[in-house]
């Protein structure tokens, strides 16, 4: 009776670990239905690469939600306006050949005022990306995917 008792206690504890092993790989805030956010995506071409600097995420303006891995080993990050301004972040990137960093800064204006508007602002590397304007009417956030960078010397 014993054994059966601490058989069905590790089985509880694992599905326990497992689900918030889970609902740490989500966003805490779902971007869906608001033009608050933006959600910057990067490639598989990347992140063969580089690696994401999380630590080094500087927020000029906003609020960071963090970065997590998606299915097709990507990543995602998400960041939201606050205090009447968009979201506004810089990533940094290490080649994990030479550790040479690359830099890309990300802004999206405040939804309300501009209907999201987004700027890409290569700091260090030359970028390829595609955006999606977040919109206030259509209550969608706004997208930036980050395809290719490449340093060259």
């Amino acid at each position: 009776m014993i054994k059966n008792k601490s058989y069905i206690i590790t089985i509880l504890l694992g599905c326990v670990f497992a689900t918030q092993a889970y609902a740490s790989n989500k966003f805490k805030v779902d971007p869906s239905e608001t033009c608050d956010y933006l959600v910057v995506h990067i490639s598989k071409n990347i992140l063969d690469d580089y690696n994401l600097l999380r630590d080094n995420i500087v927020m000029n303006n906003g609020i960071s939600h963090g970065c997590h891995a998606t299915l097709g080993d990507t990543q995602d990050c998400q960041f939201e306006q606050g205090n009447a301004y968009g979201p506004d972040a810089t990533l940094s990137f290490k080649r994990k050949t030479d550790g040479q960093i690359a830099t890309v800064r990300a802004q999206q204006n405040f939804c309300f005022w501009e209907a999201g508007s987004i700027t890409v602002a290569p700091i260090s590397g030359k970028w390829e990306y595609r955006t999606r304007e977040g919109s206030y009417g259509s209550n969608r956030h706004g997208e930036v995917w980050l395809d290719q960078v490449s340093l060259n010397n």
